[in-house]
């Protein structure tokens, strides 16, 4: 398992709130993670996502799986081999259905 550190939403410097990055996940897929997903750390070295509402993270694995959606270090519902978060992320073998697509939330 990755190392785990949360992010804050204020600029230490000037003390006014920043734009979090977060990504947004469409698709016809089961089960239903759609949504928005912002930043909100790092885990295994790079951002992960958390979409709160369904307690489900984007995130990278650092295993031939590349990027993953799903629980944080454990399950994996759709999978991307690739460094770009953003794209279409493929079903993982019994957990998944579908095909979930990744791209930039516009703020």
């Amino acid at each position: 398992m990755g190392s785990h550190q949360k992010k804050g939403c204020y600029s230490s410097e000037v003390l006014t709130p920043s734009v979090i990055p977060f990504l947004v996940v469409t698709g016809d897929i089961i089960p239903d993670l759609t949504g928005d997903y912002p930043e909100a750390g790092i885990y295994n070295g790079k951002p992960f996502y958390l979409n709160s509402a369904k307690e489900r993270y984007i995130f990278w694995t650092d295993t031939e799986y590349g990027w993953a959606i799903g629980i944080l270090g454990s399950y994996i519902f759709f999978y991307r081999n690739d460094s770009n978060p953003v794209g279409d992320y493929q079903p993982f073998p019994g957990y998944g259905q579908g095909v979930a697509t990744v791209s930039w939330g516009v703020p």
